[in-house]
Order: C-alpha cells, then sequence, then structure tokens
C-alpha cells in the first residue's frame, strides 16, 4: 500500500478525533444521552475513525504497535452512545507521545 493511503487515513482518523474532542470538550456524559444531535455526531466520527483504521498499512501497524489499532477498527459502524467509554477511550490522546496518532503523522 503505498505510503500516501496511510498519510490520507492518518489524517482522516486526527480530523475525526479533532471533531470529537472540540464537540464534547464542554459537555457532559448525560448530554450523550439527550443530545441526539451531538450523539449521532460521535457515532458519526468513531465511524470515520474505524473505517481510517481499517485501511492502514500492516507496516505502519507494526511500525507503531504503541496505537491501540484493533479497539479504533472495531468502530466502523458498532458504536453505541450507552457504553460508558465513548467516546471518551480514544479521545484521551496523548498528543506528545511517541505512541500517539500526532507522532505518527
Amino acid at each position: 500500500m503505498p505510503v500516501i493511503d496511510d498519510i490520507i487515513r492518518l489524517h482522516h482518523i486526527h480530523d475525526a478525533a479533532s471533531k470529537a474532542v472540540e464537540f464534547t470538550k464542554t459537555k457532559k456524559r448525560t448530554e450523550l444521552e439527550t443530545n441526539e444531535m451531538l450523539s449521532f455526531a460521535l457515532v458519526r466520527l468513531m465511524e470515520i475513525i474505524g473505517e481510517a483504521a481499517t485501511g492502514i498499512s500492516e507496516e505502519l501497524k507494526r511500525k507503531y504497535p504503541t496505537i491501540a489499532w484493533r479497539p479504533l477498527k472495531g468502530n466502523r459502524g458498532s458504536c453505541d452512545v450507552s457504553d460508558e467509554s465513548l467516546p471518551f477511550r480514544f479521545f484521551k490522546v496523548n498528543s506528545a507521545g511517541k505512541g500517539s496518532l500526532r507522532h505518527a503523522l
């Protein structure tokens, strides 16, 4: 797979994660249950992340083994807003750490 494909997919992951952080930074957990538009937006962003992660090359996954690629891929169309960890499990990203998506970019 060409490197450019991985770069594009990493940018999709980063953009979707950034939007999810932006959408939730002033929200409370209970708003996921009461704000249907927020819930749908977050589910869609998680689907985008899952789709993009699915296409990441094995070479890049081996290069960055500390990124949890499998859980990211598992979000393709399978998000449930009642899940306590959604969206917070993927958006506590260490923006400077070696295993972070930003480092991979």
